[in-house]
């Protein structure tokens, strides 16, 4: 089942919008509706439109917000405090380039505001513009060469580059500044996943984890390292955690059954892959995840029809053509089986799992030659599998038996 467990995807969340909302403090403990009666009886108190935007803000009401915040300019063109909140909302909304017409006035109006430069360096990353977004980045470590954000959105800028080095520089920089900038934690512990390094990649997450304990995403990462390190109880007690949170997490359930999988625990496994469908019966990993169940329970029927609503849905699935033709060759239903197995090798010449099963079929039929062929192409393609290096030691003792069973 090795090949179903995907990587998860490294989210780039360090593009963040840093001091933006800093001057978002709690407003005096004023009632909603006593700003609301203060600016009826002065529209032109900014302080009150300030603190009355800030408020609806807070409470979500972003559009109402918005437009007490554009009074307040009419009033003050230059007031920091609404041209960054205006950003913050706009940039909530992913109109970026609204976003950035509040950063071009701030910028003109404070040109020295090193958390300016760097939020506009993040707009222009999220609009694709990495070039001029990494001059407004660097600009802004010239005014200020301890601003984390710009450091944080630099080693983001090279991570979607693909250079991982260099974006662990920046990130390492950061933190060097501020030890817990969750940003530069979450993109630190996403680069050392994406170099395959989990023992570095958990030591990060964990910190995460630390600073934010119910943060689903870190939890089910974590779930997934501890799978792939062998740590199974580990991987389902924060698997368990995120389902405290959200119990519908599909992902997390189907994760669940490979889990319970890998210990054994085939009724486990089975009921949380259910869950799953319960919640989307067409999720595919779960329905591949059924399909395996049913055949190490020794029911193939079962498990062919779990494999059969796979290609319904997908008809080029090889998980799926590649395990039927496994069934129907055991079953002896050869013509069907082979049938499959080309419509899985059309997809793809050199997939391991099908090579593998074929490997598998003629062995079991004595063909040792041709089982040979398919397992020494698998050497050619992955040198260290260790699966078919076995079966081609078992291939020449059978081969040897043979040729002394002839000589007798």
């Amino acid at each position: 089942m090795k090949n179903s467990i995907k990587l998860p995807n490294c989210a780039l969340l360090g593009i963040l919008l840093m001091g933006v909302l800093s001057s978002c403090q709690n407003p005096q403990k004023d009632s909603l509706q006593s700003l609301q009666n203060a600016v009826a009886e002065n529209p032109k108190d900014a302080k009150a439109l300030n603190r009355l935007a800030i408020m609806l803000d807070k409470e979500g009401n972003s559009e109402q917000a918005r437009i007490y915040y554009e009074r307040l300019l009419r009033i003050d063109p230059k007031n920091d405090k609404a041209l960054s909140n205006l950003v913050a909302i706009w940039w909530k909304k992913r109109d970026f380039n609204q976003a950035k017409s509040y950063l071009d006035r701030l910028i003109e109006a404070y040109p020295e505001d090193s958390e300016a430069w760097a939020n506009m360096g993040a707009i222009l990353m999220e609009m694709g513009n990495l070039k001029e977004g990494q001059d407004y980045l660097t600009r802004a470590l010239a005014i200020n060469p301890k601003n984390v954000s710009a450091l944080n959105n630099l080693g983001a800028l090279w991570f979607r580059q693909e250079n991982l080095d260099q974006a662990l520089f920046y990130y390492e920089k950061a933190l060097g500044i501020d030890p817990s900038y969750i940003g530069a934690l979450e993109n630190l512990a996403a680069v050392w996943l994406e170099k395959r390094k989990l023992d570095q990649a958990k030591l990060y997450y964990e910190r995460v984890l630390s600073i934010k304990p119910k943060d689903t995403y870190t939890l089910m990462i974590l779930g997934w390292i501890r799978a792939q390190t062998g740590d199974l109880d580990q991987a389902i007690a924060y698997y368990e955690r995120v389902l405290a949170v959200d119990p519908k997490d599909i992902y997390v359930l189907g994760e669940l059954g490979l889990t319970w999988l890998k210990k054994k625990d085939l009724d486990q496994a089975e009921s949380y892959c259910k869950r799953a469908l319960d919640i989307d019966p067409k999720y595919i990993h779960a329905l591949e995840a059924l399909g395996y169940i049913f055949e190490e329970k020794n029911n193939e029927d079962k498990a062919i029809s779990y494999y059969k609503r796979i290609l319904v849905i997908d008809p080029k699935n090889i998980y799926a053509l590649t395990h039927m033709a496994g069934i129907l060759a055991d079953k002896g239903r050869l013509n069907q089986a082979k049938s499959y197995f080309e419509q899985a090798l059309s997809l793809d010449k050199n997939h391991i799992l099908t090579l593998e099963a074929l490997g598998k079929v003629f062995y079991k039929k004595k063909d040792f030659d041709q089982s040979e062929i398919y397992f020494k192409r698998i050497l050619v393609l992955e040198p260290h599998y260790d699966v078919a290096t076995k079966w081609l030691q078992d291939i020449e003792k059978e081969k040897l038996a043979l040729k002394k069973k002839s000589r007798t």
